[in-house]
């Protein structure tokens, strides 16, 4: 497989990666949340209230299910790596979500930008990572050594 689209899988899965765990805990934090309001308000008025579970946890559930696909699929993508490669992707990474924050993006549209391009296999110059390493720099001198290295 090529190189390029080796180092862009790399790049995607770990940002992908970075923004998945934190949606589990946030998910799981607002169903103890509804769960421990909900039990509070079977306990104290009418057990009517446990009527809000029966959408809930199916919501939990579906949710669940969304987070695993999106977990095995990043695991499907993501390439062997060596550590110094996984150094390299963790810089560019950084580097990418660095620029994010300077310019007011937020995360997941970076995401849904990168998986774009791997998905439907734009040029590499089209990509988003293309267009964060056309410019001589930093982003540019790692991203060619993980390219070579893959």
């Amino acid at each position: 497989m090529d190189s390029t689209l080796l180092a862009i899988r790399a790049i995607t899965a770990h940002y992908g990666r970075q923004l998945l765990w934190p949606v589990l805990w946030i998910g799981l934090g607002i169903y103890a949340l509804v769960f421990g309001l909900t039990w509070w308000l079977a306990y104290n008025l009418s057990s009517w209230w446990w009527l809000i579970e029966l959408f809930a946890t199916p919501l939990l559930m579906i949710g669940l299910l969304l987070w695993s696909a999106c977990f095995v699929i990043i695991r499907r993508i993501h390439p062997k790596l060596n550590k110094d490669q996984r150094k390299l992707v963790r810089e560019i990474v950084g580097h990418a979500t660095h620029i994010a924050s300077e310019m007011g993006t937020p995360k997941f549209i970076i995401l849904g930008r990168i998986v774009r391009d791997v998905v439907f296999g734009t040029s590499v110059r089209g990509s988003y990572i293309g267009e964060l390493t056309a410019e001589p720099g930093e982003a540019k001198r790692k991203f060619d050594e993980l390219r070579r290295s893959l």
